[in-house]
């Protein structure tokens, strides 16, 4: 069945989980400020390029979609789907968010926001039974960085054995979305619960982002300084304070915040990734700044609620803050 497919949001991710969804036969438009639906209206094909293991980046050519101003009437138009590619920040601005869920009262409303509180906002919005949860697994951003790419526009990389995960109340709507993206070429799965693993890895990555900010942006002197210790303790806070408040343990205890790992992952990371993984998370991270301080934020707010020390984290982003290090 051809499915009418929302996606909030034409950035990276939004522009790359659109095409797949294309692929699939499905109808999809975007919605996006006024101002950009303009620009893309002038300029209707979005340029992408498929990042490959080892083999040159495939460019693709996206057409054949529709787009919506955030002022145009959505009352208008019925969804079966509606995807929020937005971040944690953006979607807690303003009354957009509710004013969309009233408008689309059949939907199944896809979130992928990384915040830990993000899935409970939405589903107290739409009802649990409309939720359908997801992780990103994929990379996606503003490409060239570093003349990665023959010209500009969104590259990607669909990580092998990475399919990304969705789980929900319905089961129905949860395989709707994955196949969906599945019969587009994008890997996905159901799975029993989507949002305890993505909330302990961002417990994992946000500390380590925040390190990252507090060196430079260089992964060196994060990797051989003492940020990196101070980013697997801070790291482990935030950990605590995610299980604490979702009553489930960490999938890999503490061991995945071990330094020795986290510098292991990123030296094989800069070496293998088809794309400058140094330069992608500059820019990439430097845009969301906002949501992984917020993040960050929530972490300490929880594992004050529930009576833990947030000693490290907090040193951590103070440090930050203050541009200290």
């Amino acid at each position: 069945m051809k499915l009418n497919i929302l996606i909030v949001g034409a950035g990276a991710v939004g522009q790359t989980y659109g095409l797949h969804l294309h692929r699939a036969g499905h109808k999809v438009t975007f919605l996006v400020r006024d101002r950009v639906a303009r620009e893309i209206r002038k300029f209707p094909t979005l340029s992408l390029h498929r990042l490959r293991l080892l083999r040159a980046p495939q460019p693709v050519r996206f057409q054949d979609f529709a787009v919506l101003g955030d002022s145009e009437a959505l009352t208008q138009h019925v969804f079966d789907q509606v995807w929020l590619c937005v971040s944690s920040t953006a979607l807690a601005k303003g009354d957009w968010l509710p004013a969309l869920v009233r408008s689309q009262p059949k939907a199944t409303i896809v979130t992928l926001q990384p915040g830990l509180r993000d899935g409970d906002v939405v589903g107290k919005l739409c009802g649990e039974a409309r939720l359908v949860i997801g992780m990103i697994s994929l990379v996606a951003y503003q490409a060239p960085l570093e003349a990665e790419v023959p010209h500009p526009g969104v590259a990607y990389l669909l990580p092998p054995g990475a399919p990304s995960p969705f789980s929900g109340a319905e089961p129905a709507r949860v395989d709707a979305v994955v196949r969906a993206l599945v019969d587009g070429g994008c890997p996905a799965k159901r799975v029993a619960d989507a949002k305890a693993p993505a909330s302990f890895a961002s417990a994992l990555m946000m500390p380590h982002l925040l390190a990252l900010q507090g060196a430079g942006w260089s992964l060196g002197a994060v990797r051989h300084g003492s940020w990196l210790d101070r980013a697997a303790a801070a790291s482990r806070d935030a950990t605590a304070a995610v299980s604490a408040h979702l009553h489930v343990p960490p999938p890999l205890g503490r061991l995945a915040a071990r330094p020795v790992l986290i510098a292991t992952a990123v030296g094989l990371g800069t070496k293998l990734a088809p794309f400058p993984l140094e330069a992608y998370l500059r820019y990439h991270f430097t845009k969301t700044l906002d949501q992984t301080h917020a993040m960050v934020n929530t972490y300490v707010e929880v594992g004050h609620q529930h009576g833990l020390e947030m000693r490290d984290l907090e040193a951590l982003r103070d440090a930050v803050r203050r541009g200290l290090g």
